[in-house]
């Protein structure tokens, strides 16, 4: 299964949809697509629209997902961290409307921060989106402590927020 999740921004994020969409007819499998305040999604065969999940399962679809899919939220990376699942983030982007601003392409140095650049891909080129998403699904990753990831993002804004 292939969790993909757009959060609960108030912004649409068609961009991600048509390539969640795509990922359906090459891998075949079910994808469970929370799609927050965006319009809900077509639903088909593999296709599986939720509005919201709730954070228990959310964290128990992420322990089963072959591959997560979603915009560049920090939540989503602790989560597939804590899981050991691959990840691929796709940041929304403010030139197509996705965002007031661009704040979601700064999660590459916060990747590369956390040593987790093998198991988390953030996605820039939307060719690149294939190929990535194969390069990861399926793929297990050691499982980070809950207290070693908090201390490491700390340590990253503290150092570069001032």
């Amino acid at each position: 299964m292939i969790l993909a999740c757009m959060s609960t921004s108030l912004f649409p994020f068609y961009r991600f949809t048509q390539l969640v969409q795509s990922l359906a007819d090459e891998y075949h499998d079910q994808i469970i697509l929370q799609y927050g305040y965006s319009k809900e999604p077509i639903r088909t065969d593999l296709i599986t629209p939720v509005d919201f999940l709730s954070i228990g399962d959310f964290e128990k679809k992420c322990m089963e997902a072959s591959l997560v899919i979603s915009q560049a939220g920090i939540g989503v990376v602790i989560s597939c961290l804590s899981a050991g699942t691959p990840l691929v983030l796709v940041p929304r982007l403010s030139v197509y409307g996705e965002t007031e601003t661009d704040h979601q392409l700064e999660m590459q140095m916060i990747v590369s921060n956390l040593d987790a650049t093998d198991q988390i891909k953030v996605v820039i080129d939307e060719k690149q989106f294939g190929t990535i998403c194969k390069s990861l699904y399926g793929k297990r990753f050691q499982r980070r402590g809950e207290g070693e990831l908090p201390k490491r993002l700390v340590e990253y804004i503290t150092c570069h927020c001032q």
